[in-house]
């Protein structure tokens, strides 16, 4: 796991973060390799197009995008707007053949109106994250937010809840598309609600249950034939 607060802006003696993840992979081809986390500011096609060339490196893009306003955007110092940022996920949903986008998403910063949380609704809908980190605004000392008014707690509060509901949707509708798709999964440890089952994660970082003993270690490819709660459940390929 390569990881940073922002490893998109990694350059060391001329070499960049898509140049070190590109490297490593070849290098390692036995080992699989993830990132966290991108600032969407300077994440590009050729940090995709990287991905999309190693076999070894995880499909999984978290990709904050904390609001869908432009104006609260602005107001967080993100340097980037909403239809920017529409644009990279298009991007990698374009290069990649089957990646997991996840995201933070903050409700309630000082001065959201409604219209700025339906936006947010509305981006959460249309870009169908399969999982986020959501949370409301909540004040800091010395930050330029705690000199600012926010919406009241309970506004925060029902917006939060709005959100988690839709996003709850979403994934659970993401996830049940699997049922049928292979997926290749690194086998990490035995299940712990069946000693006949085995645990481990897809290139996308997704939990899945293989049925059967499997060998820890070993990378495997699965067909997912059900989804239990929200893990998918799959049979190894012959």
């Amino acid at each position: 796991v390569l990881l940073g607060q922002n490893v998109n802006s990694y350059h060391y003696r001329g070499l960049d973060f898509p140049g070190l993840l590109g490297e490593l992979a070849a290098h390692f081809p036995d080992k699989r390799f993830k990132f966290i986390t991108s600032h969407p500011y300077d994440y590009n096609d050729e940090l995709v197009r990287t991905i999309a060339d190693h076999k070894n490196i995880c499909e999984y893009i978290h990709l904050p995008m904390q609001s869908g306003s432009d104006s609260m955007l602005k107001k967080m110092h993100r340097k980037y707007t909403a239809g920017r940022y529409l644009d990279k996920i298009r991007m990698t949903r374009e290069i990649l053949e089957n990646p997991v986008i996840t995201t933070d998403i903050m409700v309630g910063f000082p001065g959201e109106t409604e219209d700025d949380y339906k936006k947010t609704m509305d981006m959460a809908e249309t870009i169908q994250f399969d999982d986020a980190f959501m949370y409301r605004y909540s004040s800091r000392r010395f930050t330029l937010g705690s000199y600012m008014e926010a919406p009241p707690e309970d506004i925060r509060l029902k917006r939060l809840k709005h959100l988690i509901k839709l996003q709850n949707s979403i994934k659970m509708e993401r996830t049940r598309s699997l049922i049928g798709m292979e997926a290749e999964v690194l086998i990490e440890r035995p299940s712990r609600k069946s000693e006949h089952d085995f645990v481990g994660r897809d290139r996308g970082e997704r939990m899945v249950v293989v049925k059967g003993k499997q060998m820890p270690g070993e990378i495997c490819r699965v067909r997912i034939t059900d989804i239990s709660g929200i893990t998918p459940i799959g049979i190894k390929e012959d």
